[in-house]
Parts: structure tokens; sequence; C-alpha cells
């Protein structure tokens, strides 16, 4: 099993998938960059993101993408007009930025040779230094200078003041901004995939598996390291280091944090499971308050008085086999009759109550998290909306893997003369978060949810579990949840007890997780439960719906998994939820939402609260429910 941080993956029973292994020698392989403001720069798995917001929203930069697996670079502090800087080099190129949020300018350029390989890195003012390898040349905005090092250049570090260039032989470089008055240090240890270094106006700090070093930059001709007994991380990892503008150092890698004063640093809880590499980068911003981290498969950022809430899991989860596409029914044998799971949770019965009750539910959108959409699908041509796919960042979020097209048509399916998904009454906005082999990361999840809350969606399905408990996709979700925005989750396919075994993001409060019923409207074999954390039961077995119709005629297939059992369930809420706009046009959205959630509840049998919160849904008495409360009141 490849020691790397473990992605969120989808809970419908799918195929072993590839996993990216431990990140190489070179130690800057992602960049993560944030300045005292919050503003992030992440550079890796194939895109350039930049925030001006503290995460609530990134601009993505997707055409400069050299043939490299190692980026270098940062972001500059905001200028007195509110301007950011922010450099990437890659290869022998590299991509400048600059600006403001509403006008933001780039610039690419290659700099000597195809064969030559630049580090760079920016100090707060905005001033780029450059190390290109091959040729052992170091300049900058202001000189160029060529030197002569033996061995490969590591890391290249730079402040307002300083440039510092630690070589694999443990030889730093102290340069003046200007490229003068070099002075060379030798540490006590060579340079390995564990070192990492951070330079200010008066401090250099060196950090490996081996320990922690420092020292004042006022009398650089006479300079000694005085050691700190820190080895934050093992001697395959990458430690790393940040200095704070008011001189406060970090020490951070896979057995903790640390932050404080020279020589006095206190460890700060941080929690990590299993695993000895790949780790990311990860850099803190506003003197320290913010962080963000990334690697080749996650990324977070948030506050760093809330990373001690998070626990970074060095796993990946195990899924069962798929049972994808097992049987196939044309469009027309689907007018003849209804699907099972519409059978089971008696959907037609819900509308006949409805209509009988001369009550006809308002429009609601659902927004669904997943692998992308077929939109050219029959059952799915009627959303036309503002859709995104965060992977390939164009506005056609394209289906590469099929799970998202099952999805979306049981979210809100329909014909031209009858309804399929329960939400007859929904508009969809697809979201793709998920690649082609149905892994994500917390960057991209995130950023997903926060254009849910901008679009006022009313639903979130995300049928995805497992991964990290990340503070990324936490507060996101607690912005959708405060915004009165029901969220619906797959509660995962491991036939485990969830309240013991918490899955992300069904363990943060206010997310409806949702179990899979068998065939036989039992819990699945697979499903798992829980009497606190798994809300209801929907159908999970063998379930039809949409699939992707790009080399087939007939587009419907049946999948199998708690993926299936989530969207039915949100479904039902956006019909129950169009309901109450319809009943209760002067309620909040908020209000709206209890009121949904407690006619879910109230209308399931509870054969199987004993393993969830609620029982099974039942979409029929759910309707009674809703309707019957207007007269409670």
């Amino acid at each position: 099993m490849p020691h790397c941080l473990t992605v969120l993956i989808l809970a419908s029973l799918i195929m072993p998938r590839a996993y990216a292994g431990p990140v190489g020698r070179d130690l800057d392989a992602n960049l993560a960059s944030i300045n005292s403001s919050g503003d992030i720069l992440l550079a890796g798995n194939k895109k350039i993101l930049l925030s001006l917001d503290q995460g609530l929203s990134f601009v993505p930069f997707t055409g400069f993408m050299p043939e490299s697996e190692e980026f270098t670079g940062g972001i500059s502090e905001r200028s007195l007009k509110g301007e950011i800087q922010a450099v990437i080099c890659a290869g022998n190129k590299a991509f400048y930025i600059a600006g403001t949020l509403e006008n933001l300018k780039t610039k690419e350029q290659v700099v000597l040779s195809s064969r030559e390989h630049l580090i760079c890195s920016m100090a707060a003012s905005g001033q780029v230094t450059m190390y290109a390898r091959e040729s052992s040349t170091l300049f900058s905005n202001l000189a160029s200078i060529p030197l002569n090092i033996k061995g490969r250049s590591a890391i290249l570090r730079s402040s307002n003041k300083w440039i510092s260039l630690l070589t694999e032989d443990g030889t730093v470089e102290l340069r003046n901004a200007d490229l003068s008055d070099p002075h060379s240090i030798k540490l006590p240890f060579t340079a390995d995939v564990s070192t990492n270094m951070a330079v200010s106006e008066e401090m250099l700090v060196v950090t490996s598996s081996m320990g922690s070093y420092y020292t004042a930059l006022d009398d650089v001709p006479n300079i000694q390291f005085k050691r700190l007994n820190i080895a934050p991380c093992t001697d395959q990892q990458r430690c790393d280091v940040t200095i704070s503008k008011d001189g406060r150092i970090s020490l951070f890698g896979y057995w903790g944090t640390w932050l404080g004063t020279a020589p006095l640093l206190q460890r700060f809880k941080t929690t990590f499971l299993s695993g000895k590499q790949g780790f990311p980068s990860f850099r803190l911003g506003g003197d320290l308050g913010q962080f963000v981290m990334l690697d080749g498969n996650e990324g977070d950022f948030g506050d760093l008085k809330d990373l001690d809430k998070v626990k970074y899991v060095f796993s990946v989860e195990k899924k069962l086999p798929s049972d994808e596409h097992s049987t196939r029914l044309s469009h027309h044998d689907l007018i003849l009759r209804a699907p099972r799971w519409a059978e089971d949770i008696k959907r037609d019965e819900a509308f006949l109550y409805a209509q009988d009750a001369n009550i006809v539910p308002k429009p609601v959108v659902i927004a669904a998290i997943d692998t992308g959409a077929d939109l050219s699908h029959p059952f799915l041509k009627f959303h036309d909306a503002l859709h995104y796919d965060f992977i390939r960042e164009t506005s056609i979020p394209i289906d590469e893997f099929g799970h998202g097209t099952h999805v979306a048509g049981l979210l809100a399916g329909k014909t031209d003369d009858s309804p399929f998904a329960v939400a007859k009454n929904a508009k969809l906005l697809v979201f793709r978060a998920l690649d082609r082999y149905g892994k994500s990361n917390s960057i991209d999840l995130a950023r997903a949810i926060h254009q849910a809350v901008d679009a006022k969606v009313d639903i979130i399905n995300c049928s995805w579990g497992g991964g990290n408990q990340t503070l990324a996709v936490k507060n996101a979700v607690q912005r959708a949840l405060n915004a009165g925005i029901m969220i619906f989750a797959s509660a995962g396919n491991d036939n485990l007890n969830t309240d013991t075994y918490p899955q992300v993001p069904g363990i943060i409060p206010g997310v409806l997780t949702v179990g899979a019923l068998g065939t036989n409207d039992e819990k699945a074999s697979f499903s798992n439960y829980g009497k606190n954390s798994v809300f209801l039961f929907a159908p999970g077995e063998k379930i039809l719906s949409t699939v992707r119709v790009k080399n087939t005629h007939e587009p419907l297939g049946e999948m199998s998994g708690t993926s299936m059992a989530s969207p039915i369930a949100a479904s039902s809420a956006g019909w129950l939820l169009g309901l109450a706009k319809t009943i209760f046009p002067h309620e909040s959205k908020y209000l709206r939402a209890a009121r949904v959630r407690r006619a879910l509840c109230q209308g399931a049998p509870p054969r199987l609260k004993d393993l969830s919160r609620c029982g099974s849904l039942n979409i029929q008495e759910a309707t009674k429910a809703l309707l019957q409360s207007q007269f409670m009141e």
C-alpha cells in the first residue's frame, strides 16, 4: 500500500484504483505559500490555484504545465494598493501573477535551455530570486551571478534582505538580496529529503530529521548555529519551517507542530495516523495564524488554532468489487414501469398524495459534487445551468468515470413526459470535483462546496467519503449548513459502525449521512451503519439510473452502494423542500430545511432505528408528515 495522503473516495461499489506513490527526492515537489493576509498560492497536480479571499474562492491557472514534478516559488505580501505578486517555477519556465482579485495579470517566461531546471523564491516585497541548477547560476530582479556549486542545489529561500541557498553537502550560501557579499556556512549534516530551510531579515533556520538549527543574522561573518532539540519529521519525509514577521518559528512534520521563539518552542498537537512517506508542503501565514498544505493527492488550509481538531490519515480504504451496469433498460421500458427503488420508497404514492391535497412543489436547486455528469443524456438534458469542472477547470463537467452520471439521474433525472427522480421539481447543478479514477482532494471538494453556497442551492449531495478530516472541507460544509443548505452524504461501503469509525464528510455535525438498503429491504451487507451517525437508510443495491450514453444506446444501468442511497434521499428531500416552499413561503431557508429533516424522520419505518437515527426512507409517509405539520401549529 503506498504511503501517501489518502484521497476522498467514492462510496459506490467501484473497482480498486491506482494511487500516487510517495513524493520523490525533490524537496519542493508541490508548492504551498501563504502571506500574512491569508492569500494562498498552490501549485501541483497539473494546476495553479490562487486565492485572495482566504480560501472562499480560487482563481485557477492551467496553461502553465511544463514537464516537471517539482514546483517552487511563492507569494508576496499585499502592497498598499492591495496588489500581490506571485511566481511559480518548474522545469526551465517561470510563471508570474500580479495584481488584485479584480485585475490579475500573468506572464510566462522561458529561462535558458530546455535542459535547465529552475528553483525560485519570492520575498515578501515581491523580489524574485532564481537558481539555475544545470548552469549553477543565481539571478534575481537585480543581478545575475555564476556560481561554482558542487552537487545538486536543494533549497532556495529569500527575504527582503537575504538570499540563502542550501546544497546537498549541507552548505548554506548566504547573500544580500542584491546577490552581493556571499558567506558560506557549513551545517553539521548533509541535506536529504527531509531537510528544509527558512530565512527572514533577522534569522536563518534549518530543520531535518536529524534536528533543527537556527542562527541570528546580526553578525553574518561570525555566524554560529544553535541547536533546537526538535526533529519534526522522519528521514523519509520533508520537514517544513516558517519564520513569522515577529520572529516566531514554526516547525512542522510527522511528529507534530512546534511554535515559539527560539530556543523555547512548544509542541502544538497535530495528529497523523500511519504511513511514513509522501509528506506535504506546509506553510504558515498571518503571523502563524493560518496554514496551508499541499501534496500530490491532498491539501488543506485553515486557522492554526483548529489544527488539533484534525487527524490526517495516511491510508487507503478498501472497496468492494464493482456491480456497475449489470442490467440495462431502454427509455421506453422505463415509461411502462417505475424502477424498483421508486416503488420501495413509495415515490408515486407521494406524488398522488400531494396532488390530492392540491399542493404543487416549488422549484429547488440541488448540487451534485461528484465525477461530473453526461449532460447529453436524455434524462439530464433539461439541466442547462452554470455547472463547473474543478478537475479540468472548465464549465463543462464531463464524466470520465460514470459514477456522477448515475448519481445525477437519481437526484434530478426526468423525461419529457414522466419523472424519474423523486424531485421532479429540481434543477441540477453539476460540480465535478473527482477525477476519472474517482479520486479528489480537499481543496477541490471545498471549492465545489463554496461554489454551491454562492449559487444559493438548496441541497448538496456528496456521494463520496473517507479520507482526511480536513479543515478546508469542514469549514466549507459549515458555511453551507449556516446558509440553510441541506447536505446529504453516503455512509460508506465497509459494513462498519460509523459511530466508532467515522467517515468524512458524515462526521461533520449537520450532514445527513445515508446508509444503503438491500434488495430485501434490510441493511445492505456492505453498508455502513450507526445509531447516531447515520440519518436513515435508502435503497442502495442494484439501483437503476442513468449511465453515460457515449458507447451505448441504452441509457440506464444498475449500480450498488451508499453512493446511490444518498442521492435518492437527497432527491426526496428536494421534493419535500419544494412542498415546504409552497406551504410555508415566509419561513427562512433554515427553518424549511429543519421541517424537511423532521418529516423524513417521522415518515421513516422504525425497523432500522437500531442502526440509524430515523430508520428507512418512505417518501409517501414523509410527504404526509410534512403536509400535516401545517395544521399542527
